[in-house]
């Protein structure tokens, strides 16, 4: 029996390896299959990143494509014609911009002109309100004499005597600031001697 036990435990014992050689393998053909697997995942990765690459490429080419391709001469002329016509539209804009700002200030001229009139017959019921849109419009552009002219200038010399606080520091200040001999400094000059204040 002995013989036979010994045999029965030998034959055993193939098959009990058998097993424990397969498990052993499994983790090796794992570790064999891991490179392979790395290599597959990078060769994809690759493959999408030159079909990425010819995509922008082919892009870039149609894009070059189209810019070397000649212009037609009836085009070429119409988008001349279209540029002409936007010039000539923007200089048209601008030449009516320039006109509506030229009536702006020849509308406002008259005003001021209306309301220092209506203010120096204020005592024989010209009907004259304060205005601080127009008298503001004096007070920037009392220096231009076409702009204010002479026969306005004399009766807003009056208007601006009585002047008080900011404005008439403000006015100061600009009257003082104009040099030389022209009209500009004979309004200045005039306007300082109407407010009581020594020129220097």
């Amino acid at each position: 029996d002995e013989g036979r036990g010994g045999k029965r435990k030998a034959a055993a014992e193939p098959a009990a390896a058998e097993p424990a050689a397969a498990g052993a393998a499994e983790p090796a053909v794992a570790a064999a299959a891991e490179p392979v697997a790395k290599k597959v995942k990078k060769a994809k990765k690759e493959k999408k990143e030159k079909e990425r690459r010819d995509k922008k490429k082919e892009k870039n080419q149609g894009a070059d494509q189209q810019q070397q391709q000649p212009v037609d001469p009836i085009e070429e002329e119409r988008r001349a014609e279209l540029g002409e016509a936007a010039r000539a539209a923007g200089e048209a804009a601008r030449a009516a911009r320039e006109a509506a700002e030229s009536a702006q200030v020849a509308a406002k001229c008259a005003a001021v002109a209306a309301y220092i009139h209506d203010w120096d017959a204020r005592g024989s019921g010209s009907g004259w309100k304060f205005n601080k849109n127009l008298q503001g419009f004096l007070l920037k552009h009392w220096r231009e004499a076409d702009i204010i002219e002479e026969a306005i200038f004399d009766k807003a010399l009056a208007y601006l005597k009585p002047l008080k606080g900011g404005a008439r520091d403000a006015l100061i200040a600009k009257a003082k600031e104009v040099n030389g001999d022209g009209n500009e400094a004979d309004r200045a000059q005039r306007l300082l001697q109407a407010l009581g204040v020594a020129s220097e």
